[in-house]
């Protein structure tokens, strides 16, 4: 039996290893772009010469200036007691695992965790760094990983390994999260994520003991923490967020003084993170009479409606102080032995604050509501009283009339900002604020539309007094405001009694109801009304939710939990919950299949497309023609890049994940929250042509980037990638962003669309708020990011909104973003391969997705929607998108390097190649090892019989 046992064995071993290969070639080709991309391969035309750099490493030395600038901008100065910053000695003992092992990025797509550590950064500015104690650090086996946050022992810090490295003690504490991954709110050690642990406690108390001369905190986080310790323990800090490849120098700058931080919070900093009221509607909630199937049985419900971060907290502190509204009642008490509510012992540091190096002293100049050209115009002179140069934030502030019944409206918000050059001593700046008034406007959904009377919705202005006010942040404007109105008994967030200033507000009162002016959208001429009412789990289930309302602090959330399906008369939430396969039905209105034209032979390449304006349906149409039926297809299914398409010389591209550097190549920016909070509109914009710039080098046409959704929960496991929690943040970051993406040359795909506000149940969870909060929040930043010529594209999220998918929602994906708002782009998904059991193909093309991301299947499944199922409506859907895609791609790096001339092929990449021969190989090679283990079996028993 020796030769048939041998050709037996080599049977198992090529057969394993044809399985292995078979895998790993699935997996492979699903991937390709990405591998395409790291070999160099399948770049298509784009090619180097639309840079503004001469040379990859001249770009480099830039992006290390910019990160520097940006960190610099970006930073936030929480505490500077007696002027601890900058420092003056230069020999420092480096406290915490996040000092030796710094997190560089969340947890979510891009560049790998990697850049310039703290030491390097620390040693290249001059310092010297104690040995002893780093080595003990870097030897110790921490490491940070989900639920746990990895800090070291405190037990190896030692007295005698102080030395004199005494001029200052540098403690760095970090908070990690990501994609499928939010901070958790009882972690391994049994205590919300964000507070301060035991090690750090023992830490800092060790460090304490020492007598340092300085004690100097760094949060290496894109996580407001809780921070009421801070005072305790440090004589300055410093939040640095996430600080990307070369963002550590910046902060070594930042610590000699030689670049001075003018950060401003992006969100607010209480004492418990825990009290943000959205954390009561945080994380796990299931429908109780569904089954308990994958994706198919969770929601959350945003019972807090628009009052998240700052807007909740100063909106009850403005009733506290007027003795309003049950304001001091005891739920939403999270303060240590409290047990009336209080803003003083509830908030540590408010949204907008932020310390400097030097002093300033800002008056509000000028402020004028042209409610004709609907544009507030505000301008305020700031000058440098201090003694070293430095940058200025001016922020502006509305505070909005209101009266019980009205659609709710928080007691200040941000509408606006500017920021000063860097000023020297005693210089003096003006600067200018213009907004306009729409991105003040409440969304009424009770309101009757000025601009068609038979629809209910519309953005309004009540009448009554409007505030404007600048302030140092959103809790200064409002005392501001209130000192304006004559309100007393005013503080600090400290406590501190403070007067207020009238003079730096401006009041101005609209005598009646307006609820014309942005009853239309100013752009496409849209009627603006209500759309989005099954997102409202009240008008599903009647009476399921009690949102907070301004009107009475006894609304604080309660958990909303126990909610079942079958209490929906409609049955919507049954039906669409435990859907397994596709809820599309063609309407009956549905154009005939024979009535377009395809694998038309018209002349138009995809290059002689650019330039046409998209309204131009029948050069358009002539162009989309010309598709065969397997290209119409084709384009749908993308795999991380998209395939040539040959009868139209479209190029092969490459796409790649972001938000903060691209997947392959390029380097990593600092988070997007750390952008945010430059409040630096040109920085923004530097950040989208660095994005830009990067994919030219390494071959991107599109990156999933930025993000726009809120961090409605300072849990959120994405905060890091997108940009505050507030939307007018977004609003204008993702506009001055994703406009310079574009002129770069490549897509920016904005991320999620929309509601992706926790990771917990991302896939599938069911999404309930009013449509006020939905237009007023996150919408509201996605707006900003997708019109008005900024960004091209959109990633869609795994979540549901209300019951549909967000890809396969028609009022989000074509009535809102592509009706209303305009948008021309492509609509992405996210992973579709994950989502395949609740996001279907004929669904979310005719609501208006264009792309699947990483998903091929999508292709072969839309190609026999209108070819075996014969469906014109799906047909329809499919030329709309195409257009989309192309017209998208036309305005990208794509388009470089083609000429009228240019033929496009699709060609195998060497590497596919390599793999499907050797696939072949090792079929062939189990096929001759089983006939040759058969035939010599077959000889040796035989041989046995004799």
């Amino acid at each position: 039996m020796a030769k048939s046992n041998l050709f037996k064995g080599l049977a198992a071993v090529f057969g394993f290893t044809l399985s292995v290969c078979a895998f790993m070639s699935v997996i492979a080709f699903d991937r390709q772009g990405d591998i395409d991309n790291r070999l160099g391969v399948g770049r298509g035309n784009v090619n180097t010469q639309g840079s503004a750099y001469v040379s990859e490493e001249e770009l480099r030395k830039a992006e290390n200036d910019y990160e520097i600038r940006t960190m610099a901008e970006g930073s936030v100065l929480l505490r500077n007691q007696n002027k601890a910053l900058p420092l003056t000695g230069r020999k420092v003992t480096l406290f915490g695992n996040a000092s030796v092992r710094p997190s560089f990025h969340g947890g979510s797509g891009g560049p790998s965790n990697t850049g310039v550590d703290l030491k390097t950064a620390l040693e290249e500015e001059g310092f010297q760094i104690n040995k002893a104690v780093y080595d003990k650090i870097e030897a110790s086996p921490a490491r940070r990983k989900d639920h746990d946050i990895g800090e070291v022992d405190p037990s190896i810090y030692n007295a005698a390994d102080i030395g004199d490295y005494k001029d200052a003690a540098i403690v760095t504490i970090c908070r990690y999260g990501g994609e499928n991954n939010d901070v958790d709110v009882n972690d391994s050690y049994g205590l919300p994520e964000l507070s301060l642990h035991d090690q750090e406690k023992q830490m800092l108390e060790f460090v304490k003991a020492q007598g340092f001369s300085k004690v100097i905190v760094l949060l290496n986080t894109g996580y407001a923490m809780d921070a009421g310790w801070i005072a305790d323990y440090a004589d300055a800090a410093l939040w640095i967020a996430f600080p990307g490849q070369y963002g550590m120098r910046g902060v070594a700058k930042m610590l000699t003084g030689e670049c001075n931080p003018s950060g401003r919070l992006v969100d607010t900093y209480a004492t418990s993170q825990l009290s943000s009221p959205a954390m009561r509607n945080f994380g796990d909630f299931k429908f109780t009479d569904l089954p308990k199937d994958l994706f198919h049985h969770e929601y959350v419900v945003y019972a807090e409606g628009i009052y998240t971060g700052y807007k909740y907290y100063e909106t009850r502190y403005a009733d506290q102080v007027q003795n309003l509204h049950n304001a001091t009642v005891n739920k939403g008490v999270y303060a240590e032995g409290a047990t009336a509510w209080d803003y003083a012992k509830e908030m540590v540091y408010p949204f907008g604050y932020g310390l400097s190096y030097s002093t300033f002293k800002t008056d509000l100049s000028s402020l004028d509501w042209d409610t004709s050209s609907h544009k507030v115009t505000a301008k305020a002179m700031v000058e440098n009283t201090g003694s070293v140069k430095a940058k200025r934030t001016v922020e502006l502030y509305a505070s909005l009339p209101y009266e019980s019944g009205q659609a709710q409206k928080s007691a200040i918000q941000l509408i606006g900002f500017g920021k000063t050059a860097e000023l020297e001593p005693g210089a003096k700046e003006e600067v200018v604020i213009t907004v306009d008034d729409y991105l003040f406007a409440t969304y009424d959904e009770n309101a009757v539309n000025g601009a068609d009377s038979t629809k209910k919705g519309c953005y309004v202005f009540d009448p009554g007094d409007y505030y404007f006010a600048i302030g140092e942040d959103a809790h200064d404007a409002l005392n501001n405001v209130l000192a304006s109105q004559g309100v007393g008994g005013l503080f600090d967030q400290d406590g501190n009694p403070v007067a207020g200033k009238a003079s730096l507000t401006k009041k101005i009162n609209l005598a009646s109801l307006d609820n014309v002016s942005h009853a239309k959208n100013a752009t496409t001429g849209a009627v603006v009304s209500n759309n989005f009412a099954e997102v409202d789990i009240n008008k599903l289930i009647p009476g399921a939710v009690t949102y907070m309302t301004r009107d009475d602090w006894n609304t604080y959330p309660d958990a909303i939990t126990g909610l079942k399906a079958d209490d929906d008369a409609s049955g919507l939430i049954r039906r669409h919950m435990t859907a397994r396969s596709s809820l599309y039905v063609k309407p009956d209105d549905a154009p005939d299949y024979k009535s377009f034209k395809f694998n038309q032979e018209n002349g138009i390449n995809f290059i002689q497309m650019k330039g046409v304006d998209f309204n131009d349906n029948d050069k358009w149409d002539a162009f989309i023609d010309q598709l065969t039926t397997g290209e119409l297809g084709q384009f749908v299914g993308e795999k991380m890049q998209n395939e040539a398409i040959t009868s139209v010389n479209y190029p092969k591209n490459v796409s790649g994940d972001g938000p903060d550097g691209l997947q392959s190549g390029g380097i990593l920016h600092p988070s997007q929250t750390l952008a945010a909070a430059t409040y630096n509109l040109d920085l923004l914009a530097e950040r989208g042509k660095f994005l830009a710039e990067d994919a030219i080098y390494s071959g991107y046409g599109m990156v999933y980037g930025g993000g726009c959704n809120l961090h409605r929960t300072p849990y959120a496991g994405r905060n890091f990638e997108y940009y505050s929690e507030e939307s007018i943040i977004s609003y204008y970051c993702g506009r001055a962003q994703g406009k310079a993406m574009t002129d770069g040359g490549l897509l920016g795909a904005f991320k999620h669309f929309l509601g992706n506000d926790q990771e917990t149940n991302r896939h599938g969870v069911a999404t309930f708020m009013t449509e006020q909060t939905l237009r007023q929040g996150d919408a509201r930043g996605f707006e900003g990011a997708l019109t008005d010529g900024a960004a091209l594209a959109n990633m869609g999220a795994y979540n549901r909104l209300g019951v549909y998918p967000t890809n396969a929602y028609k009022n989000l994906m074509t009535d809102l973003l592509r009706t209303e708002w305009g948008f021309k782009g492509i609509s992405i998904t996210d992973s579709s391969k994950d989502a395949s059991s609740y996001i279907f193909t004929a669904d979310a093309i005719t609501a208006g997705t264009t792309l699947f991301n990483n998903d091929m299947d999508r292709g072969t499944e839309a190609k026999q929607l209108i070819t075996k199922a014969r469906d014109g409506y799906v047909w329809q859907s499919l030329r709309t998108q195409a257009k989309h895609f192309f017209y998208a791609y036309l305005h990208s790096n794509v388009t470089w390097g083609l000429t009228e001339d240019t033929v496009v092929t699709n060609e195998l990449s060497w590497w596919k190649i390599t793999i499907n021969a050797l696939d072949i190989s090792l079929v062939s090679l189990t096929a001759l090892s089983l006939a040759g283990y058969a035939v010599f079996f077959i000889i040796e028993k035989k041989k046995e019989a004799r």
